[in-house]
C-alpha cells in the first residue's frame, strides 16, 4: 500500500463500510470450553488484489516463514518504536526487527527515531536475515544497491593502518584507513573518535571487506585543498616533494608512512633525522599513528617510495654530484671511529670521511678531540668518488685567504685552535735548546736562594722574609705577576722581531701604520656611533645614547657573538636600571631583550625570575604575552601554551589575549584544541566583544582547519549580526573570497563566491548599506568575472534603487 511512511489508517472512520477480499480463514477452539469455534480471517484492501484472480495469486500474497528469503521485498508496518530499533509486522504472527542503522541514511534521522517513526506507518522493506526455527527476522529500509554513503557505527579503535572498525547497513562491517579519517592531517587522529559514535561515511569499494571513509571530501563531495589531496600511487609523486602521512609501523630498520589508502612509503632508519638514531628509540619516536609532516620524497622506484626527513634531503639541497676536488665544506661530525671522522655536510645528506692522517699537523689533536655532534666550520674536499667523498681539515692544506675568511665568521672555528696550536708546537721546538742550556745554571740560583733564605730565618726569625725580584703584588682582584702579561708579550714581540728580515720588519711596521690610520679615520667619521665593533665603542656610545633601548640590544647581541653569555646578562641588568620610567616603551623593550636572552640560553629558574620582575616592573598583560611569543618563536609549542593559558586566567576579559591564543593554535596546528579554547573565551569575555573573537576564529579555520567549519561560525555569526558590514566585510575579503580565489586556488571558483553576493544584496537593509554590497561585488567582478557579470550587477543594482 504504501513505501514512504504513509499512515493508510488515518483515511478511515468508525462505522464505515470497507470493500475488501478473503485471504485467508483460520478456525480455533474457543476458551469457554463449550466446543464453540473462532473463526479469524485474513483480509486484504490492495486495489492489485480486489479484481477476481485464480488462488494461486492469492496464495503467493501470503507472506509465510519459508518465503521470506534474503533480498526479498515486502510491506512492513511499524507496531513498535525504540530507541535503538524498530518493529514491523510483515503478516499476522510474522514480526522483524529493523536495526538503528537500517532505518534512514540521514544522521539527523537516527539521532531522533521517535521522532521520523510513528507507530501505524507502512514502508516497502527486504530481509536481512530470517531464521524460522527460532522466528528472527532482520529488515532494513535501505536500498544498497543505489548507495555510495551510510551512517555507520563506530565499534573499534586500533593504533594502525586499519585505523577504525564500523557496523554498517545491512549487517555488514567496514574499516577506516588511518588517512581516511579527516581531510586535515590532523595530530594522533585516533583519539577523537569515540567508540559507539554515529559517523556518515562513504563506501570505498564492492568487495567482500569494505573500505569506507570519514573525509567530508568523499561522504559530501567538498572540494579538496591541494595539501588535504591523498596521492592514490607512486606516479602522482615527484622527487622533492614533501607529503604527509601518518605512522603505521616502527621497526629498528626505519618507520613505514601511508600517504593514502594505496600508497604506504618508507623512511630508513639513516633518513629518521639529520643526527644518528639508535634502533631502540625508533618506535618511541614515531608510534603508530603519529603524524609526520614535510617529509621530503627522495626516490621513486617500481612503485616503490623512498621518503626522508632529513633536512638536506630537500630541494636545493648539496649533492656528491655538486661537489669537486678544492671545496671548502662544513659539516657535523657523525661518528667518530678509531681510523677517522665521519663527517654530514650541511644542508645535504651526503657522508664524508676525513681519515685520522688529515686532522691536524701535529700529534696532539687526534680523533679523540672530536665528539659525535662537534661543527667542522671548514674542510676541503681531497676527493669526490661516486657517493664517496674524502676531506681534509688540516690548516697546511688551506690556503691564507681561506684561514682569514675562516677567521671572520661569527663563530669561533676549530680551525682557529689547530693552527695555534701548531704555532705553539714550533715555538717550544724553538725554546727548548735555549732553555736547556739556561736551565743548569736557574737550577745552581734556585739553590743558592734556597740557603740564603734558610739563613736569615734561622739567625733572624722575626725578620720578615724578603723576596727576591721576582716577586709578585696581589691586591683584591687585582695581580701582577714579576713577569707580567705585558712584559711576557713585550718579550715575546722582541722575540719575533729579532727573527724577522729587515724587509719583513718594514712591511709589519707599514701594517700597523695602515691599521693605526683606519683606526682614526674611523674615530674621526664616527663609524663607532653607527657600527660599533668592540667593547669601547659601545661604552662611548652609551654615553650620548643610554636611553635608547637598540643600543642596549646590540650590545647584548655583541656578547652573544663572542660566545660570552655572562657578560651579556651584565649588560641586559645594567639596561634594566638604566632606561628610566619616563621612556616606558624604551623600558619594555630592555626587558622583553632580556627575557629573550634568559628563556634561549637560561635554566627555567632564571627566566622565570626575569619574568616576574618584568611583570613587575612593566604592564603585565604585554609581559605575559611577550612571553608566549618568544616561547613560540623558540619552537618550545608547550611551554607557549602554558604561558597563554596562564595570560587568560590572569586576563580572562582581554579579546586580544583570547585571539593570540586562538591564531597560536591553529598555526601549530592543533586546530581541535582551538576549536576547544574559543567557547571558553565566549564565557568569560563581555557580549560585546564576541563578534570580533568569533570572526578571528573563523578566517583562523578558512587559513588553517576547515573551511566549511569557518563558513559555518561565520553564518552563524550573521544571523545574529546581519546588519553589521565590518563583518560582512571581514567574511567577504578575509575568508571566503581569499578561500576560492588565487593564490589558495589555481582557479577563481566564482559559483562558491557569487550565491553569496545574491544572498547579501538581497536582504532589507537601508541604501547606504546595500551601497556597500553593491560596491564589493562590484570590485569582485571587474577582478576575477568579465563583462557580463559586471552588467548583471550594475542591473541589480539599478533595480534596487528603482525599488526605494
Amino acid at each position: 500500500m504504501a513505501n514512504h511512511g504513509a499512515m493508510p489508517l488515518q483515511r478511515l472512520r468508525s462505522a464505515r463500510i470497507l470493500e475488501a477480499r478473503v485471504l485467508r480463514t483460520k478456525q480455533r477452539d474457543s476458551e469457554t470450553g463449550k466446543g464453540d469455534k473462532i473463526c479469524h480471517v485474513e483480509l486484504t484492501c490492495r486495489p492489485s488484489l480486489m479484481d477476481p484472480k485464480d488462488a494461486s495469486e492469492y496464495e503467493k500474497a501470503l507472506v509465510r516463514w519459508p518465503l521470506l528469503l534474503p533480498g526479498t521485498r515486502l510491506v512492513a508496518a511499524v507496531v513498535s518504536v525504540q530507541k535503538s530499533c524498530i518493529w514491523m509486522e510483515v503478516a499476522p504472527g510474522i514480526r522483524g526487527r529493523v536495526a538503528l542503522l537500517d532505518l534512514s541514511p540521514d544522521l539527523s534521522v537516527l539521532r531522533a527515531v521517535a521522532e521520523h517513526f510513528k507507530v501505524g506507518q507502512v514502508f516497502q522493506a527486504h530481509v536481512l536475515r530470517a531464521v524460522s526455527s527460532r522466528k528472527e527476522l532482520d529488515l532494513s529500509l535501505l536500498d544498497f544497491e543505489a548507495q555510495k554513503t551510510c551512517v555507520g557505527k563506530l565499534r573499534k579503535v586500533h593504533e594502525g593502518e586499519a585505523a577504525a572498525v564500523f557496523e554498517l547497513p545491512g549487517r555488514r562491517w567496514g574499516s577506516v584507513h588511518i588517512t581516511e579519517l579527516f581531510d586535515v592531517w590532523a595530530k594522533r587522529p585516533t583519539q577523537r573518535l569515540h567508540v559507539g559514535s554515529l559517523h556518515e561515511v562513504a563506501i570505498l569499494n564492492d568487495k567482500e571487506k569494505l573500505e569506507v571513509s570519514l573525509r567530508q571530501s568523499q561522504v559530501h563531495g567538498h572540494k579538496e585543498v591541494q595539501e588535504e589531496k591523498r596521492p592514490k600511487s607512486a606516479e602522482e609523486l615527484k622527487v622533492g616533494q614533501k607529503v604527509s602521512g601518518y605512522v603505521v609501523s616502527a621497526v629498528p630498520q626505519g618507520v613505514f608512512v601511508a600517504l593514502s589508502r594505496s600508497l604506504t612509503a618508507r623512511i630508513k632508519l639513516k633518513a629518521l633525522s639529520d643526527m644518528p638514531v639508535m634502533k631502540e628509540a625508533v618506535a618511541k619516536m614515531h608510534p603508530p599513528g603519529s603524524l609526520l609532516r614535510d617529509i621530503i620524497v627522495v626516490q621513486i622506484s617500481e612503485g616503490r617510495v623512498e621518503l626522508s626527513l632529513r633536512t638536506g634531503d630537500g630541494p636545493g639541497g648539496l649533492t656528491c654530484e655538486q661537489l669537486s676536488v678544492g671545496d671548502v665544506v662544513s659539516g657535523k661530525v657523525k661518528a667518530v671511529e678509531p681510523y677517522g671522522l665521519f663527517v654530514r655536510l650541511d644542508n645535504s645528506n651526503v657522508d664524508a670521511f676525513i681519515h685520522k692522517s688529515e686532522i691536524a699537523d701535529s700529534a696532539s689533536i687526534t680523533v679523540n678531540s672530536y665528539a659525535v655532534g662537534a661543527k667542522i666550520h671548514q674542510a676541503k674536499v681531497l676527493k669526490v668518488d661516486g657517493s664517496r667523498v674524502g676531506l681534509t681539515i688540516k690548516p697546511s692544506n688551506f690556503s691564507g685567504e681561506e684561514l682569514e675568511e675562516d677567521a671572520d665568521s661569527d663563530e669561533m672555528p676549530e680551525m682557529q685552535e689547530l693552527l695555534a696550536e701548531l704555532q705553539k708546537t714550533r715555538k717550544k721546538g724553538k725554546k727548548r735548546k735555549a732553555e736547556a742550556g739556561t736551565a743548569a745554571k736557574e737550577a745552581k740560583t734556585k739553590e743558592r736562594e734556597q740557603e740564603g733564605d734558610a739563613e736569615v730565618s734561622e739567625e733572624e726569625p722575626w725578620q720578615p722574609v724578603q723576596k727576591s725580584a721576582g716577586a709578585s703584588f696581589e691586591f683584591a682582584e687585582f695581580k701582577v705577576d714579576s713577569a707580567s702579561s705585558s712584559d711576557a708579550a713585550d718579550e715575546e714581540d722582541d722575540e719575533q722581531t729579532l727573527q724577522l728580515s729587515k724587509r719583513q720588519k718594514k712591511a709589519k711596521r707599514k701594517e700597523e701604520d695602515k691599521e693605526l690610520q683606519k683606526q682614526e679615520a674611523e674615530n674621526a667619521d664616527g663609524r663607532w656611533a653607527d657600527d660599533p665593533q668592540s667593547v669601547e665603542d659601545f661604552e662611548r656610545l652609551l654615553l650620548t645614547q643610554g636611553d635608547t633601548s637598540i643600543v642596549w640590544i646590540r650590545y647584548m647581541a655583541f656578547h652573544l657573538k663572542m660566545s660570552d653569555l655572562e657578560k651579556a646578562r651584565q649588560v641586559a641588568e645594567r639596561a634594566v636600571k638604566h632606561v628610566g620610567f619616563a621612556d616606558s616603551k624604551e623600558r619594555f623593550n630592555v626587558w622583553v631583550a632580556y627575557m629573550n636572552l634568559e628563556c634561549t640560553f637560561g635554566s627555567d629558574e632564571t627566566s622565570d625570575a626575569i619574568f616576574r620582575r618584568a611583570a613587575s616592573h612593566n604592564e603585565a598583560k604585554q609581559v605575559y604575552m611577550q612571553l608566549a611569543r618568544i616561547h613560540e618563536r623558540n619552537k618550545k609549542p608547550s611551554l607557549a601554551v602554558k604561558a597563554y593559558e596562564a595570560c587568560t586566567r590572569k586576563f580572562p576579559q582581554s579579546k586580544k589575549v583570547w585571539m593570540s591564543f586562538l591564531g597560536f593554535l591553529y598555526q601549530t596546528g592543533d586546530a581541535e584544541g582551538a576549536r576547544k579554547v574559543l567557547p571558553k573565551s565566549l564565557a568569560a569575555l563581555p557580549r560585546q566583544k564576541h563578534p570580533v573573537v568569533v570572526s578571528k576564529a573563523a578566517i583562523l579555520e578558512y587559513q588553517h582547519g576547515s573551511p566549511d567549519r569557518g563558513r559555518s561560525i561565520f553564518e552563524g555569526l550573521l544571523d545574529s549580526y546581519p546588519k553589521r558590514t565590518d563583518l560582512w566585510s571581514v567574511y567577504f575579503d578575509d575568508a571566503h573570497i581569499k578561500a576560492h580565489t588565487p593564490p589558495k586556488v589555481p582557479d577563481p571558483d566564482c559559483k562558491q563566491i557569487r550565491p553569496l553576493f545574491l544572498r547579501c544584496c538581497a536582504m532589507p537593509l537601508k541604501a547606504t548599506k546595500m551601497r556597500f554590497f553593491f560596491k564589493r561585488w562590484l570590485d569582485f567582478e571587474m577582478k576575477w568575472g568579465d563583462a557580463q557579470s559586471q552588467e548583471q550587477v550594475r542591473a541589480k543594482a539599478r533595480d534596487f534603487v528603482e525599488s526605494l
